[in-house]
């Protein structure tokens, strides 16, 4: 987790994911790259509890690093 904002119910998380291109991704085969992508996550919570979540990937970046097409 490189960063997390929390204001209210709200907490937003922004999260480094690194790993090896092994299978099959939107329709590309694998290539063995490594891989390094940004993930955001945003919760509400209420009571202690996570009632939402939401989650966003940043395929713009890790689709070039799987060299697709």
């Amino acid at each position: 987790m490189e960063e997390v904002i929390a204001q209210g119910e709200k907490v937003i998380a922004r999260i480094f994911m690194t790993g090896t291109h092994t299978g099959t991704f939107a329709g590309n085969l694998p290539t063995g790259n490594s891989v390094k992508a940004t993930q955001f996550r945003e919760f509400r919570v209420v009571d202690g509890q996570i009632i939402e979540h939401r989650g966003w990937f940043d395929t713009a970046t890790l689709l070039p690093q799987i060299k697709a097409n």
